[in-house]
């Protein structure tokens, strides 16, 4: 079966990440682990989570994969907070067709 999603790539100093985003039930996985627990400094996971909110998106209707190298956790952050990774990482997403 294929899997229709949303990918883009973000860039910032030694960092990349490569953010899948799909219909779902709200699952959120960074490099195999669920979102809150890879992220654990307080705001973290809410300043990641603020640009779908500011779409008007709701959380709970996506899946939403990253896989990121490079960096420590808060280079990570980065890529979803509002600079320029988060930026580079939206504006390149592209619909792809998994099968």
């Amino acid at each position: 079966m294929s899997v229709l999603y949303f990918e883009g790539i973000g860039r910032r100093k030694q960092s990349i990440a490569r953010v899948r985003i799909m219909a779902g039930t709200g699952r959120f996985i960074v490099n195999d682990k669920e979102a809150p627990a890879f992220f654990n400094r307080l705001g973290d996971f809410e300043a990641i989570l603020a640009p779908m909110k500011a779409a008007g998106q709701d959380t709970k209707t996506y899946d939403i994969t990253v896989i990121v190298n490079g960096g420590g956790v808060t280079g990570h952050r980065s890529h979803f907070g509002s600079d320029e990774g988060c930026r580079s990482g939206y504006q390149n997403l592209r619909y792809h067709r998994d099968s």
